[in-house]
């Protein structure tokens, strides 16, 4: 299954010009698209549009975004909050950003196990994508706050995460720099600069992190060539009485707001350790969007691929272990060997493609597996003379020597892939 993350890259030199497309392969991965306040490229569609498609009618409404009165978005509050979320100044020792422990390239996660902070001890947990997080009514694993703008201030004064000891001193700090003077006064006329207004142009960018024009949008909205034959068999499975997957993950968002005992093996309270009628080990359904960048899964990060998480839901969760208070849709799945590989491929595509002022192009696409492993590589470097395709040629894994290759583009890489997948569906 074939998803699009195309991001333009730094100009090289005067005349050259980088690309980076990496593409997200996997079943569940056609949920992945990226929109921040700067507009990634989208592809084009490999098909013309459809009146009627068979799935249109899943296409749901995204729910308003959770703005508070008090804080409405405006240009200024997000370009303020782009800078502190990015800037290491907010943490105690200058060198943990919120974007530390939340990286646009790893889909607003880290992927660590769990986060490590200021003070170089890991935290408890993983660290959650912030992707569509303005959508979000209960923040955190265990669901603690109802707003971004009283979140941050855990993190903030975190002893193992930002470890700030005195909010006064961090506020005097940001204002000794005239750039953030000039932005605050920008973001809040007339308004004395304190906590508060941290909190609230940080919560304001944060509302900026969309995804809703992925392949599976485009797909749900009469775009036919959206998604391909295998991408549209995982959506089917997905969403089916046998998985019953989109029964907490659910359209558009792919989250809910609901808490779940599903049996990963932890010691952690999670929803009880907040809420007294929490149950132990019970924890908010995290979204699926950009899952393919989030690894690894599950709140303490017990998983590392897609395929681990199949299995462990095919398999029943924690029932096989004697969970008590297991969510009742957790439930042993019948899955062949075809059904898991199209909800879980997990493999992802890294590309680069320069084009030099002299006419000159170099190339490089990688076919990776979840984990970073080497599944196939293609690339036009010179110092394989003896191959027929010169300079073209593919590298497979535990080969020294490689092969020939006739893609020497990403269209003929791209039908390649299409093929091999709808092969394996």
């Amino acid at each position: 299954m074939v998803g699009f993350l195309v991001e333009n890259m730094a100009k090289m030199g005067k005349w050259g010009a980088g690309i980076v497309i990496a593409l997200l392969l996997g079943g569940v991965l056609f949920f992945t698209a990226c929109r921040t306040s700067s507009q990634p490229v989208e592809p084009e569609p490999d098909a013309e549009p459809l009146v009627n498609v068979p799935f249109v009618y899943l296409q749901e409404p995204f729910p308003p975004l959770n703005v508070p009165e008090d804080n409405p978005t405006t240009p200024e509050k997000v370009a303020l909050g782009r800078l502190l979320f990015f800037d290491s100044v907010l943490s105690e020792n200058n060198d943990v950003a919120c974007a530390t422990c939340h990286q646009p390239s790893l889909g607003l996660s880290d992927g660590r196990s769990t986060s490590i902070g200021t003070s170089g001890i890991p935290v408890t947990r993983n660290a959650p994508t912030l992707w569509n997080v303005g959508y979000v009514q209960n923040l955190f694993w265990d669901g603690r706050i109802q707003s971004l703008e009283a979140q941050a201030v855990f993190p903030l004064t975190n002893p193992d995460e930002m470890g700030v000891r005195d909010l006064d001193a961090l506020i005097a700090e940001l204002l000794s720099y005239p750039e953030y003077v000039e932005l605050f006064a920008a973001a809040f006329p007339d308004e004395t600069i304190g906590l508060a207004q941290v909190e609230k142009a940080l919560a304001a960018y944060q509302r900026t992190f969309i995804s809703n024009n992925s392949p599976f949008d485009r797909f749900v909205a009469g775009e036919a060539g959206a998604l391909t034959a295998a991408q549209q068999r995982g959506l089917d499975l997905f969403r089916s009485t046998k998985t019953r997957c989109v029964e907490c993950h659910t359209f558009p968002t792919f989250s809910s707001e609901s808490f779940r005992v599903i049996g990963v093996e932890s010691d952690d309270l999670g929803r009880a350790a907040v809420f007294d009628g929490g149950l132990f080990g019970s924890f908010k359904v995290p979204t699926l969007r950009n899952v393919a960048l989030t690894a690894p899964y599950m709140h303490n990060s017990s998983m590392t691929t897609l395929a681990e998480v199949v299995n462990f839901y095919a398999d029943g969760g924690g029932r096989v272990r004697g969970v008590e208070n297991m969510d009742g849709l957790v439930q042993p799945i019948d899955l062949s060997a075809e059904e898991r590989a199209v909800l879980h491929d997990g493999s992802r595509l890294e590309l680069r493609d320069y084009l030099f002022g002299d006419g000159s192009r170099k190339y490089a696409y990688q076919w990776m597996e979840s984990n970073g492993t080497l599944r196939q590589r293609w690339d036009n470097a010179p110092h394989w003379s003896e191959i027929a395709t010169k300079p073209h040629h593919t590298h497979l894994p535990n080969q020294e020597v490689p092969k020939p290759s006739t893609i020497t583009n990403v269209e003929d890489l791209l039908g390649f892939l299409r093929k091999w997948f709808e092969q394996q569906a």
